[in-house]
C-alpha cells in the first residue's frame, strides 16, 4: 500500500475519494498560533533546504493570511473580524468534510481544549473554542454519535501545575439524516436527563480524570442536541450550541449534587462548608446551623478530626494536617469513618508516598496501602475527589484542584495495587 501527503487549504477545497476516512484535530480558536511558532524553524529550513524545496520555501516567512486562527492582531486589533475569519473558515472546512463524508466510516474530530474560559472577574463561561467548533460541525449537517475520551497528552510537572488536560475528546460524527426531527426544549431536557447520567457514570467507571470530565461530557450531551434538525424554544427561536452547552453543564452539576446524598452526614457538612469557605474559617453559628441540618453537631465533627472550633470560628483542617499525619493514620481506629477524611488522607499519601510507597522496613506505604485498609470506603473517597475538583475548578483554587484530580486520575492504579496487597495480606493470614 502506498500513500502520499499534500498541503492544502481545508476551508477552500478538499479532494476526497469515495472510500476516504476523515480524522482531524481542528485549530483551537486563538489558543495556538501555529504559523507564528513555525517561523522559528522555517527560517533555518529555508536557509538549508530552500534550493531543494523551492516552491514550499519560497516566502521569507510562513504564510499567515488564511491560517484558521482568531488572531486579532492580524486584523488590526479587530477581535470581531478575527472571530468571523475563524468561524467562516472552520464552517467551510466542516461543510466540505460533510459533502464527502463516508457513509460507512464515521468522521472523527480530536479536541483537547478546556470547556470553560476563565474571565478577569474569576467567573467562568462556555469556551468560545468549543462553541465555535461544535457550531461548525452541527450546522453543516453532522450529528455526534459517540464520544471517546482518549489519553493523548503528555502531562508533566509544569502541565500538572497548570491543570492541563490529559485527554483529547474524540467526537464521532456521522451525517445527520435529512429527515431528522425537530424537538422542543422539554423533549431535549428529558432526553438529556435520561442519557447524560449514564454516560457520566461510565466515564467515572473508566477513571476519566476530573479535569477532563467536563470536556468528555460534551459528547453525550451534544449527541442528544445534534440528533435533531433543531431544538426550538417556546418563542420559536432555535436553541444555540452555547445554550445547549449551558444546559449540559447544568446537567453535570445536578448529577454530582444528587450523588452527594450517598455520602455520610459528616462529609456532606464538609462539602457544603468547603464550597462556601474552602479551608478558611467561618462563623460558629453558620456551622452549627449547617451541621444540625445533617443531623450532626460541630462538637462531633471536631471530635472526628474534621475541623477546629474555637473563639466562635470554625475551620476545616487544612491539607497540612493530612500531609503531616497520613503515615500514621489507621482507618480502623476512626469511630465514624468519613469519606472526607479518607479522601484527604489518600490525597496526602499519593502526593508524598506515591501509589506504592518506598521500600524501607518502616515505610508506611503509599496510597495503595491506605486504599487496602479502607476497603469499599475507598471508592467513596474517589467519588468525593470528583466533586471537590469541580468545586475548586469553579472557584479557581488551582492547588487544591490539582490534588483532587491526581487522586481520581490515579485511582485505577491505586485500587489495583490495593487489591494485590489485600490478597497478599490474606495469604499471610491464611
Amino acid at each position: 500500500m502506498s500513500g502520499y501527503v499534500e498541503q492544502g487549504d481545508s476551508a477552500a477545497s478538499i479532494e476526497l475519494s469515495a472510500d476516504h476516512i476523515t480524522s482531524t484535530d481542528p485549530p483551537y480558536y486563538d489558543n495556538i498560533v501555529y504559523a507564528d511558532i513555525s517561523d522559528f524553524f522555517y527560517v533555518w529550513l529555508r536557509r538549508s533546504l530552500g534550493d531543494i524545496y523551492s516552491n514550499m520555501l519560497s516566502t521569507m516567512l510562513t504564510p499567515k493570511a488564511r491560517e484558521l486562527v482568531a488572531a486579532h492582531y492580524r486584523f488590526d486589533g479587530d477581535k470581531r473580524a478575527a472571530r468571523q475569519h475563524f468561524e467562516d473558515g472552520l464552517a467551510s472546512a466542516f461543510g466540505l468534510m460533510r459533502q464527502g463524508a463516508n457513509e460507512a466510516v464515521p468522521t472523527t474530530i480530536f479536541y483537547a481544549y478546556k470547556q470553560t474560559d476563565k474571565h478577569d472577574d474569576e467567573s467562568r463561561a462556555i469556551s468560545t473554542g468549543w462553541e465555535t467548533m461544535l457550531t461548525g460541525v452541527i450546522s453543516k449537517g453532522f450529528q455526534i454519535t459517540g464520544t471517546w475520551p482518549v489519553r493523548t497528552e503528555l502531562v508533566v510537572a509544569l502541565k500538572k501545575e497548570m491543570g492541563a488536560l490529559a485527554t483529547s475528546v474524540v467526537l464521532v460524527c456521522r451525517p445527520r439524516p435529512g429527515d431528522a426531527p425537530m424537538a422542543d426544549i422539554g423533549e431535549f431536557n428529558r432526553a438529556l436527563a435520561s442519557e447524560l447520567p449514564a454516560a457520566l457514570n461510565r466515564f467515572i467507571g473508566e477513571h476519566i480524570a476530573p479535569v477532563d470530565l467536563p470536556q468528555a461530557s460534551i459528547g453525550p450531551g451534544m449527541a442528544v442536541f445534534s440528533r435533531y434538525s433543531a431544538v426550538v424554544r417556546p418563542n420559536g427561536d432555535h436553541m444555540t450550541v452555547r445554550e445547549a452547552l449551558e444546559l449540559i453543564n447544568a446537567g453535570v452539576e445536578q448529577f454530582f449534587s444528587e450523588r452527594e446524598g450517598a455520602f455520610d452526614g459528616a462529609t456532606q457538612f464538609c462539602l457544603r462548608w468547603f464550597e462556601q469557605f474552602g479551608f478558611e474559617d467561618g462563623a460558629f453559628g453558620d456551622a452549627d446551623t449547617m451541621a444540625r441540618a445533617k443531623d450532626i453537631s460541630v462538637a462531633e465533627l471536631q471530635s472526628d478530626g474534621l475541623l477546629t472550633a474555637r473563639r466562635g470560628r470554625v475551620q476545616l483542617l487544612s491539607f497540612e494536617h493530612y500531609d503531616n499525619n497520613w503515615q500514621s493514620w489507621d482507618p480502623a481506629q476512626d469511630r465514624r469513618l468519613s469519606a472526607w477524611r479518607a479522601c484527604h488522607y489518600l490525597a496526602a499519601a499519593l502526593e508524598h508516598g506515591g501509589v506504592f510507597g518506598g521500600q524501607g522496613e518502616h515505610d508506611a506505604g503509599g496510597a495503595a496501602r491506605l486504599a487496602r485498609d479502607l476497603g469499599g470506603n475507598g471508592d467513596q473517597a474517589k467519588e468525593l475527589a470528583y466533586r471537590l475538583y469541580a468545586i475548586c475548578d469553579a472557584r479557581g483554587w488551582a492547588q487544591e484542584a490539582r490534588r483532587y484530580n491526581a487522586l481520581a486520575d490515579a485511582w485505577s492504579e491505586i485500587s489495583a495495587e490495593a487489591a494485590r496487597l489485600r490478597e497478599a495480606q490474606q495469604g499471610r493470614l491464611g
